[in-house]
Order: structure tokens, then C-alpha cells, then sequence
């Protein structure tokens, strides 16, 4: 991507599904909801201009936004472009400020919105948008990232060594990671509110900093 500057940002809300998610004070707020994903940001000027709106097929989502497909939602969210689950297309389309759209030869949610942003950064308005909201943009894919996937937290339980010593048991970012992506939230929660270290065996809210925000 191209290198931008930062400039004014626009909050914007995206609907997914399941509870409000606050990412930074420089990132849109996202609304989990049951319907399709939204955002509101405007862009501010031209004042005809308002916003994108990316399509996407409704078989390409499942019941779960996944990390990634989030943001890439709230990334376009930041150059005032809307990702909303349509079932009255079967493929991507872009729809632009002045009401023209195209389709996107895609047949992923994540494949289709990179296109997206790709074609929106090369246009005139949207140059300038990408270019504004770097920071915003870079948030949006850092902010569900962990700072080391290899990195090992305790899970708040003991294991007996062939020794006979108990020991605390150690699960790696990347664990959590696939138990989230599996759709196994209760665990993941359950785990990510952990607070209590054992010596200098941290809890995953401290070592998996990404996986366990709220905003993801």
C-alpha cells in the first residue's frame, strides 16, 4: 500500500455480531448486532459524496465475522466505505459516491474487500481518503494481532511431570487463536478474563493482548 498521511478521521460503527466493541480512540466503534455488518462514517466533503458501500454475498459469511474479516470491515469502514451482507447479489459489487457500482470477481469476504480497498486507494477521492486514514487503517489489522503468536500463557491450570512436580500449564497465542476462530468464544472468554498469574506465569489477557480485546 501506498505510504499516507494522517488526517481528519470520521467515527464510524460496524454491526457484527454480538457486543459493542470499542477499538481505540482513533479507530471506529463497532456494534455487534444480528443483522448485517454497517457503518457509519461519512466522508466529509464533498457533502454529495456520503459514502461506499461494499456488497457482500450472504453465503460468503458465516454466522461469525472472524478477526480478520472484521478488519478488513472496520479498515474500509475508515475510508468511508460500508460492508453490508447482501442476499440480493452473488458476488461482491462496489457501489461508489455517485451511485455507480461493479462487480468483484472474488469468492472470499477478505479477497473481495482487499480488491476493494486496492481500487479505492487508486481513485481520486479515494487516494486522498487512504492517504488520511493510514493510521486508522493500520489500527484496524493491528489492533486483533498478538505481539507474539508463539508466546505462551497459563491457562489456570496444573499438570503432574513424570516426576511427580506440578507444574502451571502453558498454552500458546496461536491455541486461543484456533479456539476462536472454531467459534468457541465461551472458552476463549472465560480464558481471556483470567487475571491471576502463577510466579511469572501470566494469564492470556497479559500475553495475548490481541486475541483477547474486546475489539476483536
Amino acid at each position: 500500500m501506498m505510504v499516507m498521511k494522517r488526517g481528519l478521521f470520521h467515527t464510524c460503527t460496524v454491526l457484527f455480531f454480538g457486543s459493542i466493541y470499542i477499538l481505540s480512540a482513533d479507530m471506529p466503534s463497532m456494534v455487534v448486532g444480528a443483522i448485517d455488518p454497517t457503518c457509519e462514517s461519512e466522508r466529509p466533503s464533498p457533502s454529495w459524496a456520503g459514502h461506499r458501500t461494499l456488497y457482500i454475498p450472504t453465503d460468503m459469511i458465516s454466522d461469525t465475522m472472524d478477526a480478520e474479516q472484521q478488519s478488513w470491515a472496520v479498515a474500509l469502514c475508515c475510508i468511508y466505505t460500508h460492508v453490508e451482507i447482501s442476499d440480493s447479489v452473488t458476488k461482491p459489487e462496489l457501489e461508489l459516491f455517485d451511485g455507480s457500482s461493479y462487480k468483484i470477481n472474488k469468492s472470499d469476504m477478505i479477497d473481495a474487500a482487499e480488491k476493494a480497498m486496492n481500487d479505492i486507494c487508486k481513485m481520486s477521492m479515494g487516494e486522498d481518503d487512504c492517504e488520511s486514514q493510514k493510521t486508522c487503517i493500520d489500527d484496524a489489522f493491528d489492533a486483533c494481532k498478538d505481539p507474539d503468536p508463539d508466546a505462551r500463557f497459563w491457562n489456570g491450570k496444573y499438570k503432574v511431570t513424570k516426576k511427580g512436580e506440578t507444574k502451571p500449564k502453558m498454552k500458546p497465542c496461536s491455541w486461543l487463536v484456533g479456539k476462536k476462530e472454531d467459534g468457541k468464544m465461551k472458552r476463549v472468554n472465560k480464558l481471556c478474563s483470567e487475571s491471576d498469574a502463577e510466579g511469572d506465569k501470566l494469564p492470556a489477557k497479559f500475553v495475548c493482548t490481541g486475541t483477547c480485546s474486546d475489539s476483536c
